[in-house]
């Protein structure tokens, strides 16, 4: 199943998988639709293993090529992968689910992984910060955006027109002065940490959020798309981070690498 959608002059892939559950139904005397359920690449995480040893001297880079070999049923191929330099003096001992092997390979990398477009990617978090290369897509009420984004503890939530062209990495630009701030918490927590989230000794848990960019630069790492063909929904809706490095940066970001 391949579902495409934008607007004219701008329609592009959205989601590319397997379907899983079709169901029929009646809204209303006249009215039918079918529900599909559908995934991508579901049987590569659902049931990939991996049993493998490398050799002495490994690099990072080889965890993924091997991740990719397990996942040969869905015919996922090597993505990005950041530049590490260095290697294993001991052999590495892979066992379990190949989706747990990702989990830890990102974790070692300061990654967040994903497969997307039929490949699996290792996408740093430090290099989204930075925005990388390649144009940024300017979000503003008159190209589109829809609302007002929406300061939260993963970064900046913001919601516009369907847009295909926003993915996971891609660089967005946004009105700092557009976006509505998170309300703090000024409650008095005896702790030095800072802005992240932490739990008092009484179990309540204190959360901080990710800071605005003074720049407006801003990296997608979720992006969720919505439309009614017969209604008015017609939207993208995404969470970014900003990748200005003045902007105040959450503790489980700092901690990723």
């Amino acid at each position: 199943m391949v579902l495409s959608a934008g607007y004219q002059g701008n329609a592009a892939t959205i989601f590319s998988g397997t379907i899983a559950q079709t169901r029929h139904g009646r809204e209303n005397p006249v009215d039918t639709f079918i529900d599909i359920f559908a995934s991508s690449n579901e049987q590569s995480y659902a049931t990939a293993t991996t049993q493998q040893v490398l050799a002495p001297g490994w690099q990072w880079k080889d965890v993924q090529s091997q991740a990719v070999t397990d996942m040969a049923d869905d015919n996922i191929a090597a993505g990005a992968f950041p530049d590490i330099s260095g290697s294993g003096a001991r052999p590495k001992v892979m066992y379990g689910m190949t989706r747990d092997i990702c989990r830890v390979a990102g974790t070692s990398t300061g990654s967040a992984w994903n497969v997307s477009d039929g490949a699996l990617n290792f996408n740093q978090i430090t290099a989204m910060q930075k925005g990388g290369g390649g144009k940024s897509i300017a979000l503003t009420p008159k190209s589109g955006l829809v609302g007002i984004p929406v300061q939260v503890p993963g970064g900046v939530q913001a919601t516009c027109l369907l847009n295909p062209d926003l993915q996971v990495g891609v660089n967005v630009t946004l009105n700092d002065s557009l976006v509505l701030g998170q309300q703090a918490d000024l409650s008095y927590g005896a702790t030095d940490g800072g802005n992240f989230e932490y739990t008092t000794d009484n179990g309540v848990t204190r959360r901080t959020v990710m800071g605005i960019s003074p720049t407006g630069s801003y990296s997608v790492v979720f992006v969720e798309h919505i439309g009614d063909t017969r209604g008015d929904p017609w939207y993208s809706t995404i969470t970014c981070i900003a990748t200005d490095v003045s902007a105040v940066q959450s503790r489980s970001l700092l901690g990723a690498f």
